[in-house]
């Protein structure tokens, strides 16, 4: 009875994680501990649900009770995602509980750090999104900070690239701290996180990387494929964002891209094709 499954192969414990029932959940990880809960229909194993489902004691009791009843732990989850990238989706609100979760399954299961889904990213990258996951961050890192070097399948951005998007410096501060090296990771266009910081349109997040991460202020004069630097992105940007107008006014910046053109050339009317737009 503990193995039968409904028309979406749901097992008993799908249905008490789903419910956030632990009394039964503990039931029935007790009875028949060795049975490894495989993924439904849908692609979700037990642990994922829990850990994707509300927030609370109640549901971190479901998952304690699975991590330390069952023998064969099952941590998959759809679009190749797994518990560990569900914990860190989770909202503000459960902030610490969700770096509790993340801290109870790399215990279990370490490799879980470098697990990616069909996308390519790692929990790292999800933590990295979030604006409430700074201690997740810190979590993963402390576990296997060479996770920071995972790139993306298809536009190869490494975590660095989606914080610096995200205008996330605390973040990018403690993944640079970590692992320095992820500095020289470009994607598949040759944009560095300085790129990014910039593609972020927030001034204020380029003017924090240059003072507080003095790794990153060096890739000011990097190119990408196409030549352009940094700030060939910022002269495009300040014909519609103005805030940015200073930064080529301060100094005199060099760099000549592959269309023969300078900062100064692009900053005065220009542009080409030169376009900074979100990449996310």
């Amino acid at each position: 009875m503990l193995r039968m499954t409904t028309e979406e192969q749901d097992t008993a414990l799908h249905e008490a994680a789903r419910n956030r029932r632990s009394h039964v959940v503990e039931i029935l990880t007790k009875e028949d501990p060795e049975f490894s809960y495989s993924a439904n229909v849908h692609g979700e194993t037990p642990l994922y649900i829990a850990a994707a489902s509300g927030r609370g004691q109640e549901r971190e009791k479901v998952i304690d009770e699975i991590l330390t009843n069952c023998i064969s732990v099952d941590y998959g989850g759809p679009n190749g995602r797994t518990a560990l990238h569900a914990a860190i989706m989770m909202g503000y609100s459960g902030r610490i509980l969700r770096s509790m979760t993340a801290i109870k399954l790399l215990e279990k299961e370490k490799k879980l750090t470098k697990t990616t889904d069909e996308n390519g990213w790692s929990p790292l990258h999800y933590a990295a999104f979030y604006f409430w996951s700074l201690r997740i961050v810190k979590v993963l890192l402390e576990c296997d900070a060479s996770a920071a070097y995972i790139a993306e399948t298809e536009k190869k951005r490494a975590t660095l690239h989606i914080a610096a998007i995200r205008g996330r410096v605390k973040a990018m501060k403690e993944i640079v701290s970590r692992w320095p090296a992820c500095c020289e990771l470009v994607d598949n266009r040759g944009w560095n996180a300085l790129h990014y910081a910039v593609a972020s349109k927030d001034s204020k997040v380029f003017v924090q990387c240059l003072e507080n991460i003095p790794l990153l202020a060096r890739l000011g004069t990097k190119k990408d494929d196409k030549g352009n630097t940094p700030f060939h992105l910022i002269a495009a940007l300040a014909h519609e964002q103005k805030q940015w107008k200073h930064f080529l006014d301060e100094k005199e910046i060099y760099g000549i891209n592959k269309r023969k053109l300078s900062v100064k050339d692009i900053y005065f009317g220009d542009i080409g094709e030169i376009e900074v737009i979100n990449p996310l």
